[in-house]
């Protein structure tokens, strides 16, 4: 019985870790609208966001905040940070960004998706995936001691993957161009004029 037993658990964890290989592929691509959609300012961001979506901001230092969409106006963006003290206490602080001091802003995406995937593609396979005609009961034995396995490594895996899939959706344009205009007297009779364009 340990033999087939070890044999079925090394087959499906096999069959698992060829799709979760392959998951991170088909949940990272993203429709052209939405991965080419990057605001410049506040303004377009507002549409991109609505409050309580989780964001990473970072400031020109390269210094990133994570938090929670609490509002965005056109000129600032206000995040609600949480910190975990002793484990289990939990504290809220507001921290409000305006938009000259934001370089980037990412929306992290939603681990709980991943963690579905990552354990349907433990499932599926064990599910799917025959016993041998001649098996006994340790073909079915091993199928319930492979999902017990596997299930929380797949949902880590998944939700892991997810995790690291942050788009962006803000990203500060360059400074608008300074047009200057100046008048000068060429001669007591004749006036002239120029424009400089400064960028």
């Amino acid at each position: 019985m340990g033999v087939p037993l070890t044999h079925n658990l090394s087959c499906h964890l096999t069959a698992c870790v060829t799709v979760l290989m392959l998951f991170p592929m088909g949940s990272g691509a993203q429709t052209p609208a939405t991965s080419s959609h990057v605001a410049t300012s506040f303004d377009g961001l507002r549409t991109l966001l609505r409050p309580g979506n989780e964001v990473i901001v970072t400031d020109p230092s390269g210094k990133p905040t994570r938090g929670k969409i609490g509002t965005v106006t056109t000129s600032s963006l206000d995040l609600t940070i949480e910190t975990t003290r002793l484990l289990v206490l939990r504290k809220y602080d507001q921290r409000s960004f305006a938009e000259t001091g934001v370089a980037t802003v990412k929306r992290v995406d939603s681990t709980a998706n991943g963690a579905i995937i990552g354990i349907a593609a433990v499932l599926i396979p064990i599910i799917l995936v025959p016993c041998p005609d001649n098996a006994d009961g340790s073909c079915s034995v091993g199928k319930v001691f492979g999902a017990l396995l596997l299930v929380p490594l797949g949902a880590a895996i998944g939700g892991f993957v997810d995790s690291r899939l942050n788009e962006t959706v803000y990203r500060r344009g360059p400074p608008a161009g300074r047009v200057t205009i100046s008048l000068f007297s060429v001669q007591s009779r004749t006036y002239g004029a120029s424009l400089n364009l400064r960028f």
